[in-house]
């Protein structure tokens, strides 16, 4: 073989072979996408404190941070979650001088981070100091998955205040899983108008005020493009401006679909089966901490509070009427997987569920809830002792209500084992 055939040859050898791994690649990627990689996977960071003086007012903190999925879909979720909590950081202690010109306390590039797994904790570590001095009320922000879809995620932001009076308001994004980008043309502000023009059964349910008095209602007047979003079956629209606090309408596709816009329309007709996606697979929950095992696994401990559906009538659930979940598990390449860190008896398994009466349960609430600092609404983490303490039903009553106890789980350097002792 001449020196001229060689080196064809050798390149024809070289194409195939890079062809070969584009292709593999790009099965990988396929593969990766159809074991649940299109998943983004969240988990909620949560904080509550006290400020005042004659008279304390707790501050809630509820976030949603992606911890697994594309990067893309990261990165856009991130970067919204960052001038979200920027923006309402800055709207409760920001300040008006002599002249009526507001003053921001920091600039966002000074407070924006990349740093996704203390996201919440990296605000309110500038801006609780600001809060301590200066708020005077009580309040809940919280930023939430909504839903989730082959094609697209939809987050709801909540903001709850309450001093002189209390009042509430809603905003709700839906994004891109292919790019991340915002779906902000779902549907106009005329189509909105049309489509209540054949569905007078929506507006006559607000053709009375809280007085009994008649109104004129046109529902369409509180549109916004961060008022409309998608879920799984449904439109979300956000009335906000009607009262002081804000209610949910949600249409069904079938009825609305001709009104929304082409990409709204397209993102319809391609989201799947929304039993794809199930709540369990892609809500961590709040981690209360980690601990290693003897064979050098990292064992991720949560809490997650869940009911028959992520909202109820589009409002946040920050009570303790839904059964609670502590689970264990590891992250094996960007995948979490149940881990059976629980051990009672001689059964090991990967969850503890607490079952609420339907009655429901008051808990003793926490003073202090802080996400991966090993106290939750219900259960908690010692780090040091690597023991958990597992609330459970003891089967009698105190007064009216269920009576709970803490159980001791002590870790043996694999499973957190039932001590059969309880927390004096």
């Amino acid at each position: 073989m001449n020196t001229k055939s060689f080196f064809i040859g050798c390149v024809a050898l070289l194409m195939a072979g890079l062809t070969a791994q584009s292709c593999k690649a790009k099965e990988e990627a396929k593969s990766e996408e159809t074991d649940g990689q299109s998943l983004l996977v969240v988990e909620r960071q949560q904080t509550q404190f006290y400020v005042g003086d004659e008279w304390k007012h707790d501050l809630t903190f509820i976030v949603d941070v992606p911890i697994a999925g594309s990067q893309v879909l990261k990165d856009s979720v991130n970067a919204f979650l960052n001038e979200q909590l920027y923006r309402f950081m800055e709207s409760q202690v920001g300040q008006y001088d002599d002249e009526g010109k507001y003053t921001k306390t920091k600039s966002f590039d000074e407070v924006r981070t990349g740093d996704s797994g203390k996201l919440l904790k990296h605000y309110l570590g500038i801006y609780q100091p600001y809060m301590e001095k200066q708020v005077d009320w009580t309040f809940t922000f919280s930023i939430t998955i909504l839903a989730q879809t082959d094609n697209f995620v939809t987050y709801g932001v909540f903001h709850y205040r309450c001093g002189a009076m209390c009042s509430d308001e809603m905003s709700c994004y839906t994004f891109s899983k292919k790019d991340g980008h915002r779906l902000r043309d779902i549907i106009s502000k005329e189509d909105l108008t049309k489509y209540f023009a054949g569905h007078k059964e929506i507006e006559e349910k607000y053709k009375e005020d809280d007085e009994g008095e008649e109104r004129n209602v046109d529902l369409a007047q509180f549109w916004d493009s961060d008022r409309i979003a998608l879920l799984e079956d449904q439109v979300l629209y956000a009335v906000n401006g009607m009262a002081s606090h804000y209610t949910c309408e949600t249409f069904d596709y079938k009825d609305i679909l001709p009104y929304l816009s082409k990409e709204a329309q397209a993102f319809v007709n391609e989201r799947g089966d929304k039993a794809h996606f199930p709540l369990k697979e892609w809500f961590m929950g709040q981690q209360l901490g980690q601990v290693v095992s003897d064979a050098g696994d990292t064992i991720y401990i949560a809490e997650r509070e869940f009911g028959y559906e992520i909202i109820n009538d589009c409002e946040p659930n920050f009570s303790h009427f839904n059964d609670t979940e502590l689970l264990t598990y590891i992250c094996k390449n960007g995948q979490y997987i149940p881990y059976e860190g629980f051990k009672s008896g001689d059964k090991s398994m990967s969850a503890v569920l607490l079952d609420t009466p339907d009655d429901g349960m008051y808990l003793e609430e926490s003073k202090a809830l802080a996400s991966g600092e090993g106290q939750g609404k219900i259960h908690s983490f010692d780090k040091d002792k690597r023991e958990l303490q597992v609330r459970y039903l003891t089967g009698e009553t105190s007064g009216d209500n269920p009576e709970t106890k803490l159980r001791i789980y002590r870790f043996d350097g694999k499973q957190f084992v039932d001590t059969g002792k309880d927390v004096q």
